[in-house]
Parts: structure tokens; sequence; C-alpha cells
């Protein structure tokens, strides 16, 4: 297995007029292997509201965003949960955490330089993760979730999902834009007017010089880790043809379109709009 890992991990106490902020944790790790491509993230907070009885307020969540799948089938998990303890309990976590030799000092400096991602602030001193402990706190963090949260195995949420090389489904874009759910989570063929700009990645009905291109659009995400790059050949402002997996909802920067199209296999120009199952020639 190749694994790259990419940390950032913040630790703030600030005060404000409700609510003291004491800890703030992020993790993200790409995995990479045979059959599935993905980014694991964790995040993990800490909130103090005074006048509670409980008033240390915890939030969990966990997701792997998919990068590629070569296996037919996968079953994505996500966790997101929320709950209250008491200050001794939250005290003891962040104490543990405070203690764990997983810190370096680092001048103030680097905590200025935007390349530096490891970047981690206690007690107004900058400090990074030291080198091959990435998880110790990931796994303090999870292990308190898991002892304090009685039905978090119940919340837990799976999602069956095809991967990328399975046959698609051929359908017009127009039926795509007013049936999006029918459509959720599967894989597609599908063709449309292509426009892309900064931070915009479209597919319309209609030419981009048109007023209402962008209601009449879905937008277009990353092609599939696995796909051959051979197979994608395409050109700003024109027709194309695409295969990947529609997910229905808010797309695209900001979520201004109708829905995306991610994890993509296939790409190509062609001469003008395609109709019925011409493009399956």
């Amino acid at each position: 297995m190749n694994v790259k890992v990419g940390v950032i991990f913040v630790l703030l106490v600030s005060q404000f007029v409700f609510a003291k902020s004491e800890m703030l944790y992020h993790l993200d790790k790409m995995v990479s292997q045979k059959d599935i491509c993905y980014v694991h993230s964790v995040g993990f907070n800490i909130n103090y509201f005074k006048n509670a009885s409980q008033p240390y307020w915890i939030r969990y969540s966990m997701t792997n965003y998919i990068l590629g799948i070569k296996v037919p089938i996968y079953t994505n998990e996500s966790v997101n949960v929320d709950f209250y303890v008491s200050e001794e309990i939250a005290q003891e976590l962040i104490n543990k955490i405070k203690k764990t030799d997983v810190f370096v000092s680092k001048p103030k400096k680097y905590h200025q330089n935007p390349l530096y991602r490891l970047l981690v602030e206690i007690d107004g001193e900058y400090m990074v993760l030291a080198p091959k402990k990435k998880d110790v706190v990931r796994d303090i963090i999870i292990k308190f979730v898991y002892d304090h949260d009685s039905n978090l195995t119940n919340k837990v949420k799976r999602m069956v999902m095809l991967g990328d090389f399975e046959n698609p489904i051929d359908v017009s874009l127009k039926t795509l834009l007013t049936m999006p759910k029918k459509f959720d989570n599967k894989r597609i063929r599908v063709s449309g007017y292509y426009h892309s700009e900064f931070e915009s990645f479209c597919l319309g009905i209609i030419p981009y010089s048109q007023a209402s291109y962008l209601s009449n659009s879905i937008a277009i995400g990353e092609p599939s880790s696995f796909a051959n790059l051979e197979n994608i050949k395409i050109k700003n402002d024109s027709y194309i043809v695409l295969e990947g997996t529609f997910k229905m909802g808010a797309g695209g920067h900001l979520g201004m379109l109708n829905g995306e199209i991610e994890r993509f296999t296939k790409a190509s120009t062609v001469k003008h709009e395609i109709k019925g199952k011409e493009h399956l020639k």
C-alpha cells in the first residue's frame, strides 16, 4: 500500500462571548491501494459553553473522499456525531493530547511560511508534529469518542458505490437535470457543451455564451485516479461526451450548479451535441 500523508493540526485557546474553543483537530491522509484511492479525513473539535450542566460540546466527523474505484462495488463509510461531556472528562482528553510526545518546537517565522503545512499552535508557541507520529493524536481522539458515545456505531452511514469501470447508463443532460434522483451515484454517459474557467468546469445544454447556460448546467469534477488520461481529450467551449459518476445536489464552486459528474474515465470532443445513442458508435 502506498500512503501519502498530509496533516494539519491546530490547537487554539480563544475566548468568545458565549463559548471558548478549546481544541480543533483535522487530519487528511491520502490512501492509494490497488483497487481504491481516497482521502481519509477526520475532524474533531471541543467547545466550552458557560452555564451548562455538561459544558463541553464535542463534535467528531470521519469520511473517505473517494478518488477512484477499480472494483465493481465499494461500500464507503462516514461518521458525523456530536455530544456533551463534563469539564472533568474534557480536560482529561485535552491534557492527554498535550502530554503526548508528538511535537517539535519551531520558531515563529514558520507560521508565516504558506508552504509549511504541519504547523501547531499550543499556548502561543509554534510547533509541528514529529515525524512518524502523525496518527497518535487521531488514535487518542477516536478511542475517546467510541468510549463516550455509546450510540456511535448506530451513526455510521454506509453508501454502496459503483466502480469507475462499470457499464454506464446513457442519459441526456436534460433528463439528468430534471430527474437527478434517478441517476444519483450511478455511472452515466452524457453529452453537452463544455466550458472551463477559473474555479468552474461545466457541462451545459446550450453554448456558454447564452444567458441561461449556468441554470442548465452541471459541474465536472476530477477524473478517476485510475483513468487512462489517453481517454480524456477535450477542448474548451466545445461539445463533449463524458463517462463518470453523477452526484445530485449542489455542485461545482460554491455549489452554484445542478449536480456534478465525478471520477470520470472517458471524455472526448465531438462536432455537435449528441442525441439518442449516437455516442455508442
